[in-house]
């Protein structure tokens, strides 16, 4: 009886672990991108900056043109909110723009993006407290730090609200095991 115990519980640490990479790995996919995905762009540095270069930029501040492509850098580096951002400025902006069908289908796909992104993160947090719910309650000190960890990632609040909600219940937990 003992040994199945201890195998029951190697196997819940082993779950944990695997979920809590998966979660940390996509976590990184998500919000960073490497340079094998989006190569960087070449700019020109300030010292090698020829004067009409200089003035191409300040004259491109101000038009469509600038946002829609502000809007689709933002894009491509995964940053959504920021997207959809300038693509609200643009069209606020600029309402009679050539640019303006193209502006509302990078909102809706900027939209769809996040949504997607969302639903990976809640089912990520769910599947995570399933696996720590399932486990031994003598597991708990490997449960708050694997909270613990989850809080100092970028995820979205109420999920966070949510797994602070929990790492809060299994600390009680815990602190009346140990007294025990």
């Amino acid at each position: 009886m003992k040994t199945s115990c201890i195998i029951n519980r190697i196997y819940l640490i082993a779950a944990i672990t695997i979920i809590f990479d998966f979660c940390f790995l996509t976590s990184c996919a998500n919000n960073k991108q490497t340079e094998t995905t989006q190569p960087k762009q070449q700019t020109a540095s300030p010292k090698s900056a020829t004067p009409q270069f200089e003035k191409d930029i300040k004259l491109s501040e101000g038009t469509d043109q600038y946002y829609y492509q502000a809007a689709v850098d933002h894009f491509n580096s995964k940053e959504y909110d920021e997207a959809i951002d300038n693509c609200r400025e643009l069209k606020a902006k600029f309402p009679d723009s050539p640019l303006k069908a193209e502006t509302d289908r990078m909102i809706k796909e900027s939209e769809s993006k996040k949504s997607e992104n969302y639903k990976k993160e809640q089912a990520m947090l769910s599947d995570l407290l399933s696996t720590i719910e399932q486990g031994d309650r003598a597991d708990r000190k490997l449960a708050i730090a694997v909270l613990e960890a989850y809080l100092e990632e970028n995820h979205p609040d109420d999920l966070k609200t949510k797994a602070k909600t929990r790492l809060e219940k299994y600390k009680k937990e815990f602190e009346r095991i140990k007294a025990k």
